[in-house]
């Protein structure tokens, strides 16, 4: 028997109705009896309850061993039975029993304690039996006595036996049957367990599927505009790799910048063995933070629904399957649950509540909760500088109660000065990384002009333009940030369809809707200016959140200002907590960090913060605002702040332009201001534009993108070109009679309908430079063929772009005509065409100036204004004229010849000294009438010099006839070649009014000596430029000398002296000497025919010599000479012959001034009684030298006026060491104490580039190069002493090397010291 029917176990076991549980309490009963004895109607229910168990219809009925057990049964109960068959019967029953009870022990216990007791009562029932067949059978009882106990002890073991045999199967099967119960209980359970666990995946799919729905219509839209939600696109079009960097927690707290992160597996695995739990990402407002994060989402969302959008290859973050192996993604805007503690709650709120209905939240809640216990989770928790704690709690940031710390992961975005809090830990951070913005700023604009720009627009080009535009408005650092980016991107292309919407772009309206973006984050409140409200600066008007904040961003933009000006430059920019305190309260300081406007990161120090402004651009649009409000500020503060270095004025640069669209009055103020440091720091004769002008062009701009009036900003110097030609002659046009420097550059493909900005309501085809208001101008550049140049009674008209009138006055109508570009100093044409007229107009101005101008025309074509000119096939002419007080030196830069229209330019010019040379070779003359005609119309010609190589007859006959007084013919390369003597002679001698003849020749010649006989001139100079003069022809010379009687000053370069030329200048009539080469210096060989020849000199007042090492001969030569004045230049002083120098200048009766000119070595001087100017030039004098000179020249009996020049500096073993003029300011001290010295001039110079483009002469004054830094309080009684500018002097000053940077001047009166 293996099992009952259904109906026989209901209800089922431990009920006590159960048949099971009915035969189980049987047999408990009758165990538990004391006599095993039971009453004939318990037997008779015993018999009928087990009779209905074995009669169970579906199986034990059809069962042989239960059919027979059951009529056994009743035949007991009807007392149809013997003992035997009763044992039998028994026997019969525990077999039965047995084989039930292992059916009842696989249902359950409970069954089998019943059968039990069934047996128990079954024992029970055969003893009584057996009591009443004693009765019965009393008759027979003694004759059965010894049978019957026989059986009875018998019965009694098999009893006893069966009892014990019975308990032990029941026990076994009582252990069954729970068993079995056991395992159908588990099978049943595990049952349900899938029931439930089938339940749960669906659940937990139906959440997914829900997030990923949720994420797709709600994260992964990013709006471009933080004032126009409404305005977003998905993320997947406009995303751009953001530029994120690691920083490392170093072990002393210091936060520093490493690695760029560029995937995801970088920043959730620190290495391959650990992963990151706490992940923090902080980046500035506006960086990507919350992109980045959305980003996150969308690809995680990827994993589990395919997307629609166009795949997005980044080179970076490719590694998705780091994000998809997460179970779940929870993305929390932190903002959205302010003042909510447990992050389980703001799920909840978030998103549970989101997704379900309200009958189904609670459930969902605690399968959320079943879900962060046992699944891999990312949580991202978006804007913690956003959350505010709940009232009364410390939390830095919300609770992850109820998150494991093996499951869950948690990324949290931040601006930095949340993280600095104290309150958050290092050891709470696992990796912290920031995102500094956009990592491809090209691509990004792209992205999002796709998103933006209609198909008619060229997404190329448009980019491009935009690009250009930021890189012109100096943008470009705003490029980076995602936010100011898109800021820029959306502003521009709002006025796309306006033709000038480049110009027309305020970056005060674009600073204006960003610091309402940040504001906006902190309050919402809508209010406008209107008019009983008017805003303070115009910028504001349109604004919508900022009239309610108005005064927090007052005492913000103080703070600004103050901080951006401050005295320490280093805390302009980034400060600390305290200094922040100065400005701003506590309250304003929370506010200005949740509106992000400032930003604090944590530092190593324990108790400071660094904070800084979002962005530099946005303090110094606050700091302009808060001037625009306060003008005094730009005295008060501005004044000083720009004097404290060089370039401090253009590092305002960016305020400047910002306050030129707030207030223009101010701006005007400030630009003045700046514009005289400019004029200071930055030289106009520097040929590149300056930055501060390219400040002014954006400061102009930005005031007419604002509609401000009455822009009148400083600019003194102007560089014009095409792209900037209308702002900068508006510009122009307000500071034309400050202007120093003006360079127009402008080709012929100018625009010609050039419309004036927005100051000016007519347009123009042409714009005219009227010039004549500009006196103070110095340097003026015109280049470009699109350009006329015109006087004013000129009446042709021109379709060129630009025009340039140089006088619009007319002579005719003016008594007095004001001049001209007084100030000017330099003139650059280039690529100019203009007529001969107007040239000579403007040379005829230049040579009436006090001053050097130089004017330089490059690639000019002179036309000529003759009505019967035959028209020239002259080429473009290239030359520098420079002209002072009617001296007019022409240097041909290109070519050999001056031109015919050059020629007619200086026809008629009121010009006294006229020089014509070559840059790069030697005058060739060409046009020899033009030449002459124009040569005999300078009626007021005195000075004539050419450089020319050979001579030709086209030269003399230019010269014929001149009224000349001078005449200097120079060689370039060498020297002049006389290859026409006859020509030459002709000519000089028709020159009557010839004084002075300078000639540079290659070697003499009978014709030379011939040519020069009998000129009434009364100097001469002969020389040769590189090399000397080489006496070949003495007789011819010194008959040639001989004839000059008017001859006064002689000057002769040679390399060595001889016979023949001391023969040569014997006796000769002449007042000055000058003896000397270039650079070798004069060599004395025969000093006794020197002796001769000076001694005949009976006139002889002034020599000068020039030499490489004076000898003794040479002293010996000047022995006794009646001279007044001597010059000797050498580079090195000997005193081997201190006793002929004693004696030579000690014969000197006459001697009154001495020039010498020595390098290195100080010697003592016996100087004549009759000396009175002693002039000491020296390349290098100690301090200590110095007082021994002033002591030396005390020692003397006469008082001597000393001028004093020498280097600051020292030669050691060929080393050249600088000496601080400092040094000798201390002698200066030191002798202003002396009773018998008067320090009439002390000058310290510095060395300065020289700045004018030829110098090839070495007459030019050489001490352009150097500018007087400090007169040390003496006041010189003489400054333009010109006594003391002799050879000797200019020698000096040519010969100072470039390593030298200063030099002292000084005279000083000196009385012997006997007198004091």
């Amino acid at each position: 028997m293996t099992c009952l029917s259904s109906s026989w176990v209901s209800p089922p076991p431990p009920d006590k109705q159960c048949p099971l549980e009915k035969v189980r309490q049987i047999g408990r009963d009758v165990r538990h009896t004391s006599d095993c004895k039971v009453t004939d109607a318990d037997l008779q229910d015993y018999l009928r309850t087990l009779s209905a168990l074995l009669a169970d219809p579906q199986y034990l009925q059809h069962d042989p061993s239960a059919a027979i057990a059951f009529a056994r049964l009743s035949d007991v109960q009807n007392d149809c039975i013997s003992i035997e068959e009763l044992g039998d019967l028994l026997k019969e029953v525990y077999e039965t029993l047995e084989n039930a009870q292992e059916v009842v022990e696989r249902f359950s216990e409970e069954a089998e304690r019943t059968l039990s007791n069934a047996l128990q009562k079954l024992d029970a029932t055969i003893l009584f039996g057996k009591k009443r067949l004693e009765r019965e059978t009393q008759v027979g009882e003694q004759r059965i006595k010894i049978k019957t106990n026989v059986g009875k002890q018998r019965l009694e073991r098999k009893t006893k036996f069966w009892e014990q045999h019975l308990e032990r199967k029941t026990k076994d099967g009582e252990q069954f049957i729970e068993s079995k119960v056991q395992d159908g209980i588990v099978r049943l359970e595990q049952t349900a367990n899938k029931t439930a666990q089938a339940a749960y995946e669906r659940a937990v799919a139906d959440l997914r599927r829900r997030l990923v729905d949720h994420y797709h219509d709600n994260a992964s839209n990013v709006p471009l505009s933080v004032l126009d939600q409404s305005l977003d696109k998905r993320i997947a079009d406009i995303y751009a790799t953001p530029k994120i960097h690691r920083i490392e927690i170093t072990k002393d707290g210091k936060r520093v910048k490493k690695e760029q992160v560029l995937a995801y597996k970088e920043l959730f695995c620190s290495d391959d063995s650990k992963s990151n739990r706490r992940l923090y990402v902080q980046g500035e407002p506006g960086s990507g933070k919350s992109t980045f994060a959305a980003k996150l989402v969308h690809v995680w969302c990827d994993g589990y629904r395919p997307s629609t959008a166009a795949p997005n290859v980044n080179e970076s973050f490719d590694d998705v399957l780091i994000i998809q192996k997460f179970q779940f993604v929870f993305y929390i805007a932190l903002r959205e649950s302010r003042g909510t503690k447990d992050l389980t709650h703001m799920v909840k709120k978030q998103l549970i509540d989101t997704l379900y209905s309200d009958e189904k939240r609670d459930a969902m809640y605690k399968l959320l909760l079943q879900i962060i216990e046992t699944e891999v989770c990312l949580v991202v928790r978006d804007g913690l500088d956003e959350w505010v704690a709940p009232d009364g709690s410390n939390l830095a940031e919300p609770s992850m109660a109820g998150f494991p710390n093996d499951k869950c992961t948690v990324l949290t975005t931040s601006r930095p000065w949340k993280l600095a809090e104290e309150r958050i830990k290092n050891s709470q951070i696992d990796i912290l990384v920031e995102i500094e913005g956009i990592n491809d700023p090209n691509t990004f604009c792209e992205r999002v002009l796709r998103c933006i720009l209609d198909e008619s627009k060229n997404l190329k080009t448009t980019a491009f333009e935009i690009r250009r535009f930021i890189s012109d408005r100096k943008l470009t650092s705003l490029s980076y940030s995602p936010m100011l980016y898109t800021l820029v991107i959306c502003t521009w292309t709002d006025t796309l369809e306006d033709m000038e919407h480049l110009k027309g772009f305020s970056l005060c309206a674009l600073y204006t809707s960003l610091l309402e973006s940040l504001c906006k984050k902190t309050s919402d409140i809508i209010g406008f200016f209107n008019d009983l409200n008017p805003p303070q600066v115009k910028c504001f008007s349109r604004s919508r959140y900022l009239r309610p904040i108005i005064q927090k961003v007052d005492v913000i933009s103080k703070a600004a200002f103050h901080l951006l000006f401050s005295p320490e430059k280093e805390q302009s920019i980034v400060f600390n907590d305290h200094e922040l305190s100065n400005y701003l309260t506590q309250s304003e300081q929370e506010f200005a960090l949740k509106a992000g406007l400032i930003s604090k990161r944590k530092t190593k120090k324990t108790f400071n913060s660094s904070i800084s402004f979002l962005h530099k651009s946005i303090q110094e649009f606050l700091a302009a605002y808060h001037i625009a409000l306060n003008a005094h500020l730009i005295d008060d503060v501005i004044f000083g702040y720009v004097g404290r270095h060089s370039n401090a004025y253009l590092d305002i640069s960016q305020v400047f332009i910002f306050l030129c669209g707030l207030n223009i009055s101010a701006a005007n103020k400030l630009s003045g201001m700046m514009n005289e440091h400019n004029n200071k720091w930055h030289d106009y004769r520097s040929w590149f534009k300056s930055t501060f002008q390219s400040i002014i062009e954006a400061g102009y701009t930005e005031a007419v993108s604002n509609d401000q009036t009455d822009i009148l900003l400083r600019l003194d110097q102007l560089e014009i070109h095409e792209d900037n030609l209308m702002d900068m002659y508006n510009i122009w046009r307000e500071n034309k009679s400050n202007v120093l420097r003006l360079g127009i550059h402008v080709g012929d493909k100018t625009y010609r309908d050039i419309h004036s900005s927005s100051t000016h309501s007519e347009a123009t085809s042409q714009v005219e430079f009227d010039l004549s208001s500009c006196i103070k101008l110095k340097y003026l550049t015109l280049s470009g063929s699109g350009m006329q140049i015109k006087d004013s009674s000129s009446s042709v008209s021109s379709t060129l772009p630009v025009c340039i009138v140089l006088n619009s006055e007319n002579p005719a109508q003016c008594a007095d005509p004001p001049p001209v570009l007084p100030c000017i100093e330099h003139i650059e044409l280039k690529i100019i065409t203009c007529s001969s007229t107007w040239l000579r107009s403007r040379l005829s101005t230049l040579l009436t100036l006090g001053h050097v101008v130089y004017c330089e025309l490059t690639k000019c074509y002179i036309t000529s204004c003759k009505s019967d000119a035959v028209p020239w096939t002259d080429t473009a002419t290239n030359v520098t004229l420079m002209c002072f007080k009617n001296a007019l030196k022409l240097v041909i830069i290109e070519g050999w010849y001056v031109s015919r229209s050059l020629w007619e330019a200086l026809h008629g010019l009121n010009i006294k000294s006229l020089s014509l040379k070559v840059a790069y070779g030697s005058v060739n003359v060409n046009y020899p009438d033009s030449m002459s005609q124009s040569l005999s119309s300078l009626t007021h010609l005195d000075t004539l010099s050419i450089e020319v190589n050979d001579d030709s007859p086209g030269l003399w006959e230019a010269l014929h006839g001149l009224n000349i007084k001078s005449l200097s013919l120079n060689g370039a390369y060498g020297s002049l070649n006389v290859n026409y003597a006859d020509s030459m002679s002709q000519s000089l001698s028709s020159l009557t009014h010839l004084d002075t003849l300078s000639i540079e020749v290659d070697d003499d010649s009978p014709g030379l000596w011939e040519a020069l006989r009998g000129l009434n001139i009364k100097s001469l100079s002969l020389r040769r430029r590189y090399s000397v003069l080489n006496v070949n022809y003495a007789d011819s010379m010194s008959m040639s000398l001989s004839s000059l009687t008017y001859l006064d000053k002689l000057s002769i370069k040679v390399n060595h002296d001889s016979p023949g030329l001391w023969a040569a200048i014997r006796g000769l009539n002449i007042k000055s000497l000058s003896l000397s080469v270039e650079y070798v210096g004069l060599n004395i060989d025969y000093a006794d025919s020197m002796s001769l020849s000076l001694s005949s000199l009976t006139h002889l007042d002034t020599l000068s010599i020039y030499t490489d090492g004076i000898s003794s001969g040479l002293w010996k030569a000047l022995h006794g000479l009646n001279i007044n004045s001597l010059s000797i230049s050498d580079g090195f002083f000997y005193d081997d012959d201190d006793d002929s120098i004693a004696q030579s200048l000690s014969s000197l009766k006459q001697l009154e001034t001495l020039s010498i000119y020595f390098y290195s070595i100080y010697f003592d001087i016996w100087l004549p009684q009759s000396l009175k100017h002693l002039n000491s030039y020296c390349m290098q004098l100690l301090p200590s030298e110095l007082r021994e000179l002033v002591d030396a020249l005390s020692a003397c009996t006469q008082t001597i006026e000393s001028n004093l020049d020498f280097c600051c500096a020292s030669m050691d073993d060929s080393t050249l060491k600088r000496i601080p003029p400092e040094e000798y300011i201390v002698v200066k001290k030191e002798l202003e104490m002396r009773k018998n010295v008067a320090v009439k001039r002390f000058r310290i110079y510095d060395r300065i580039c020289k700045t004018y483009r030829y110098d090839h002469d070495h007459d030019d004054d050489a001490t352009s190069h150097w500018s007087v830094r400090d007169m040390c309080g003496v006041h010189d009684d003489n400054p333009d002493d010109d006594t003391v500018k002799d050879e000797a002097y200019k020698r000096f000053v040519r010969a100072i090397s470039n390593e030298i940077i200063n030099r002292i001047s000084m005279r000083l009166l000196i009385t012997p010291s006997s007198n004091s």
